[in-house]
């Protein structure tokens, strides 16, 4: 049987840290696969841009709303008007690189609000919506951090796994209402966050920005950076119809680098 090309048609996709990046990546192939979209940034000028860009591209009814998800009550507000929507995408930036002594309680708690938090906020609204309507997809953008330390990501290191346990503890929670969690964990992808770690390296080793980045991918067995759409392509594929056996994981896209 022929497979439709628009396997989202009908449904809504919900899109957190989506103005650029991983987040618009993701937001792109869910418009491409027919679904509305809204896309969720900090700051109103760079989403206005992005939610016209994915007009013009697709087509479909995308949508924009701007909070800053480290605002609880705000997040919570946004997501309490979006209570329909069927897949949800949980993204942010990535939290300051630095080693242990770095940081104090403060640095910790503000990461924890970013990285973790935002995602609770989210599913504590949607997921038992979804359940309730019988079809769901939540998706978590974090990091290969889940699985592997990453020298000078202390803030990273330490709290990105806590979504590896929440979205294995919905399954056991949710898997039979028809709701799915997986996470999606980059390496180093071509985006703003890898920039600034190439700046870093710059600046500390004294380095070119190509040798910097060369640096940054030595590990990688694939011998380069990811690219945002190849995270959004396997976003797409998580959301569809195809996936709703898969649930509980974490899927590295990372060039072989937590296989190494």
């Amino acid at each position: 049987m022929e497979q439709s090309s628009t396997p989202l048609s009908g449904r809504k996709a919900l899109v957190l840290a989506a103005s650029r990046g991983i987040g618009y990546a993701c937001g792109e192939r869910f418009a491409a696969m027919g679904a509305d979209v809204c896309l969720v940034a900090r700051n109103q000028g760079p989403l206005d841009e992005a939610v016209e860009r994915l007009k013009a591209a697709s087509g479909a009814k995308v949508t924009g709303e701007s909070v800053d998800v480290t605002d609880g009550a705000g997040l919570q507000s946004l997501v309490q008007r979006h209570r329909d929507a069927d897949v949800l995408l949980t993204n942010c930036g990535g939290p300051p690189a630095g080693r242990f002594e770095d940081f104090e309680a403060e640095d910790w708690d503000a990461a924890y609000r970013l990285q973790v938090r935002s995602a609770i906020t989210a599913c504590r609204v949607l997921v038992p919506e979804m359940a309730g309507r019988g079809w769901g997809r939540v998706l978590m953008v974090t990091s290969v951090s889940v699985a592997r330390a990453l020298p000078g990501l202390i803030l990273s290191n330490g709290l990105r796994p806590a979504l590896a346990g929440l979205a294995r503890s919905l399954t056991r929670e949710y898997a039979a209402r028809g709701v799915t969690f997986n996470l999606l964990c980059p390496g180093t992808t071509a985006t703003e966050r890898m920039e600034q770690l190439v700046k870093r390296r710059m600046e500390a080793d004294n380095l070119s920005r190509e040798e910097a980045v060369q640096a940054l991918c030595q590990a990688i067995p694939a011998g380069r950076p990811g690219k945002p759409e190849e995270v959004g392509a396997t976003a797409g594929f998580l959301a569809s119809p195809d996936a709703a056996f898969i649930t509980g994981q974490s899927f590295f896209l990372d060039g072989g680098l937590s296989s190494v």
